[in-house]
């Protein structure tokens, strides 16, 4: 399918700069629908690790008592990877891994003995500044398998965290980077949660190739145990958020600040690729 698009902002399209008002640009459009619904609490994935190095398995272990560890070598005989973390863990109190940014940053620049990066990870529903060392932060998962295509995925305690968070994205299963080429839009927004404190319906754009998210979007999420339903966006006079700018991906996170759990959550969008 082919579409022209008005890319009148430039900033909104910084990817593509040249797409202006006065430079429409037809692009071959490959457009699918994004739904995700959730009805149980701490099922949002904030990080995918993958093993890609020579060993025949890698077990990870996440922990209520704040750390990641891997094990590595042929299956049913692993040890610990020593050139992750210290001696195979990562304490997620310590300075140096107590954000998802540092996490994943760390992961990735792990070498095996002939200066080959053995772990690929990325972020799916987590922000790089979010905490990592709130005790049982991550949801607990033992000796899950990591040497997978599209990785393993981490999930998160929406408890402990204070957030659900969902993404409008054109990535793929096993792809860490969003596509250049990609626009995304959320247009509704669903969900039931129980909480105290501020309150918050945020939506994030978030630049993976650069490493930053940007607030683009926020409102208070509505009354605790009641249905909000969101699909009247203030002050966008749109019918949805406004488009992502190429490249990005949309980040929705339902927030407080004291207590927080979902009984449910849905959002609706799009996402197009032009290749």
């Amino acid at each position: 399918m082919a579409e022209i698009q008005d890319y009148s902002n430039p900033r909104r399209h910084s990817g593509n700069p040249s797409y202006t008002l006065q430079n429409l640009a037809v692009r071959d459009a490959k457009e699918r629908a994004v739904l995700t619904y959730t009805s149980a609490d701490d099922s949002d994935v904030v990080i995918v690790i993958k093993y890609k190095g020579t060993e025949q398995s890698c077990l990870i272990t996440t922990a209520g008592n704040n750390s990641i560890l891997s094990e590595v070598g042929d299956t049913d005989s692993e040890a610990a990877d020593t050139n992750f973390g210290v001696a195979g863990t990562m304490d997620l109190t310590a300075a140096a891994y107590d954000t998802l940014g540092e996490i994943v940053d760390s992961i990735n620049g792990i070498k095996d003995s002939d200066d080959m990066y053995t772990y690929e990870a990325w972020l799916v529903g987590g922000i790089r500044a979010d905490d990592a060392d709130v005790a049982g932060a991550l949801v607990a998962a033992a000796d899950a398998q990591a040497k997978l295509d599209d990785g393993l995925e981490i999930k998160r305690d929406s408890d402990v965290a204070l957030n659900a968070t969902m993404v409008v994205s054109s990535r793929v299963a096993g792809e860490p980077f969003e596509p250049r080429t990609a626009v995304n839009q959320l247009y509704r927004f669903t969900g039931t949660f129980t909480y105290t404190g501020a309150d918050y319906l945020q939506i994030y754009e978030v630049d993976d190739l650069t490493n930053t998210e940007t607030l683009i979007y926020q409102q208070d999420l509505g009354t605790s145990t009641a249905e909000t339903d969101i699909t009247n966006w203030i002050n966008t006079g749109l019918g949805g958020i406004q488009p992502s700018a190429d490249g990005m991906r949309l980040l929705i996170r339902a927030t407080a600040a004291t207590t927080f759990a979902t009984t449910a959550m849905q959002i609706v969008g799009s996402s197009k690729r032009f290749d």
